[in-house]
């Protein structure tokens, strides 16, 4: 129950980042599609990123956690792509 609560929360809290976003000119799409892009956002992060952070784990180490900055992109060009949100990235990043 408290996985659901944390997932929806996290969903409503990235559909209004991406209205904001939206609001100021730096994204085109329609709010539904900004929904489909925080929904895939809240999935990656929830079940992908854990495990991309563990894998980077020996390049954390190396590199002394530049790996991890790599490791979050990844993550918003995974939920960019499952949203098919495609400028939306390179806006964010900015």
């Amino acid at each position: 129950m408290e996985f659901l609560l944390r997932f929806t929360v996290k969903v409503a809290l990235y559909f209004l980042l991406l209205l904001a976003a939206l609001a100021l000119g730096l994204l085109g799409a329609p709010a539904f599609t900004l929904f489909w892009a925080a929904l895939a956002l809240a999935a990656v992060n929830t079940l992908l990123r854990p495990l991309l952070l563990l894998v980077a784990l020996p390049f954390n180490f190396i590199t002394l956690g530049i790996a991890s900055v790599f490791a979050n992109l990844l993550t918003l060009v995974i939920a960019f792509a499952i949203a098919g949100v495609a400028g939306a990235f390179w806006a964010m990043l900015l």
